[in-house]
């Protein structure tokens, strides 16, 4: 029985196929998938910005939404360890519309959006990015 592709090695073919160098996670979490990436073509990746706002949501969250200020400061801190390893690597803990402002239209060869799953939220990455 073959093995379930995950997003991380669908993104890894991308990111190979296309020659991608500057990369941008929207949306992070505990930081899977990018630690995929960075375990397959760490060497390839001009640069990789991971941003996410690791905030306490509401309780249209479910599981997420018990989730405590220390529990998200966590996520947080683990994902910026990640940058000792990865040279590549930065990490801000900012808004998708507040990133975006950072860089100039066309920076990113690859724009990853994973953030809030809400339609509204997801439309309104779209059209920030």
């Amino acid at each position: 029985m073959a093995r379930r592709s995950t997003q991380g090695e669908r993104l890894v073919s991308i990111i190979k196929e296309h020659e991608l160098k500057r990369i941008i996670e929207v949306g992070v979490w505990k930081g899977t998938t990018k630690w995929h990436i960075f375990r397959e073509v760490n060497d390839e990746i001009e640069c990789y910005w991971a941003i996410d706002l690791w905030d306490v949501l509401g309780e249209e969250h479910l599981k997420m939404s018990q989730l405590t200020r220390e529990d998200w400061d966590d996520k947080y801190k683990r994902v910026c360890l990640d940058m000792y390893y990865f040279s590549s690597l930065k990490v801000a803990r900012l808004s998708s519309i507040e990133t975006s402002t950072l860089f100039p239209n066309g920076y990113f060869d690859l724009v990853f959006i994973d953030a809030n799953h809400f339609y509204d939220d997801v439309l309104e990455d779209i059209k920030t990015w």
